[in-house]
């Protein structure tokens, strides 16, 4: 059998409403530049046919031709055939 005695924290209480304190501190709005809508609004294509189907399409194929290069000079990966079936 157990005896419970007067619980020690029982004698203090805490307040049941707390003011809450309003922070003083001036606000100031992030600002990312004048420029940043302009950089914010710039569509890259999101697939292959996107970018070649765009005004860029020479300049994205360059970029693609030298990504793959660089890959297979690195010994990044290497082309395989794709397996039958």
């Amino acid at each position: 059998e157990f005896e419970f005695g007067p619980s020690e924290t029982s004698s203090t209480l805490i307040p049941a409403s707390v003011p809450v304190r309003v922070s003083t501190r001036d606000r100031v709005p992030k600002s990312f530049g004048e420029d940043f809508v302009t950089y914010h609004l710039e569509d890259d294509p999101s697939s292959y046919k996107e970018a070649m189907r765009s005004r860029d399409s020479l300049l994205w194929a360059e970029a693609i031709d030298d990504e793959m290069s660089s890959l297979l000079q690195n010994h990044t990966w290497q082309l395989v055939d794709l397996p039958k079936g």
